[in-house]
């Protein structure tokens, strides 16, 4: 089975991959994307409702239930995702579906996560606009990707643990997975002794702001695209006490993988 959005008519309709044939197709307000929900046994229907965004559920049929929720301003893209893969993403337990949605309002491209009921789920997730995505090769190796443009479209990939963002302004899709753990700082997937040391060499202590373009020798974190080092557990701009107390959380020995939401 699959379901299409037909922007030019403001339609939805269930296809048929085998015949091709178009069921329950109903006029919807101003489509942006829907999604479907297995265990809700309802579709989700991301759609304009006067000057903001929200989300409305049909059932089987198409028809609507009468539930809906406002999301985020520029809103376009939304996929529904299950219990244990939400868990995974949130870092926190989750008992039914959850929504991912992303957004391309200003100032700039987003990332949130809703329970069925529209509650936000976690933070605002900001995916990178300048000056560009620097991804590590190993070594002094880095392969530069185009920032995110103009997000328009989400998907996921459950079983291999992989969001994928289309991009309509640089014609590409990004695939996104989650990275190692916050407090692996030399990217071997365990945190130990090795990480330590890197962490060491880039403490500055409390409210003593870092240089991410000046780091002291030893300290071979990279900054990402706020500013901000890996070392700053905390993102507060500083590397001190708060921070090394998440990386105690996150330490698991040499060789042992560590637990990638260790620190949230």
């Amino acid at each position: 089975m699959l379901v299409s959005v037909d922007r030019d008519a403001d339609q939805a309709g269930i296809i048929d991959l085998a015949s091709g044939s178009i069921s329950g197709r109903l006029g919807i307000a101003v489509a942006e994307d829907l999604t479907f929900l297995p265990g809700l046994e309802q579709f989700a229907i991301l759609r304009a409702s006067g000057s903001a965004i929200e989300v409305a559920y049909r059932d089987l049929n198409m028809f609507a239930t009468g539930q809906q929720f406002p999301v985020a301003a520029g809103t376009n893209g939304l996929v529904g995702v299950s219990a244990s893969f939400g868990s995974w993403f949130t870092c926190m337990e989750q008992s039914t579906e959850i929504l991912v949605a992303v957004t391309k309002a200003s100032p700039g491209n987003a990332i949130l996560v809703y329970d069925l009921t529209g509650r936000q789920i976690g933070p605002q997730h900001d995916l990178p606009v300048l000056p560009k995505a620097r991804i590590p090769l190993g070594g002094p190796f880095y392969m530069l990707l185009p920032a995110f443009g103009t997000v328009e479209a989400i998907a996921a990939d459950e079983a291999n643990k992989v969001l994928f963002i289309g991009d309509e302004n640089n014609t590409m899709i990004h695939v996104l997975t989650l990275g190692p753990p916050a407090a692996d700082l030399d990217h071997d997937a365990d945190v130990d002794q090795a990480d330590m040391s890197v962490f060491d060499h880039c403490f500055t202590g409390a409210s003593v702001p870092y240089d991410p373009g000046s780091l002291p020798a030893g300290c071979t974190a990279i900054a990402d695209a706020t500013g901000r080092i890996p070392a700053d557990l905390d993102r507060d701009g500083d590397v001190d006490h708060a921070d090394f107390g998440l990386f105690q959380r996150c330490y698991s020995g040499a060789d042992e993988p560590a637990d990638p939401c260790c620190a949230d």
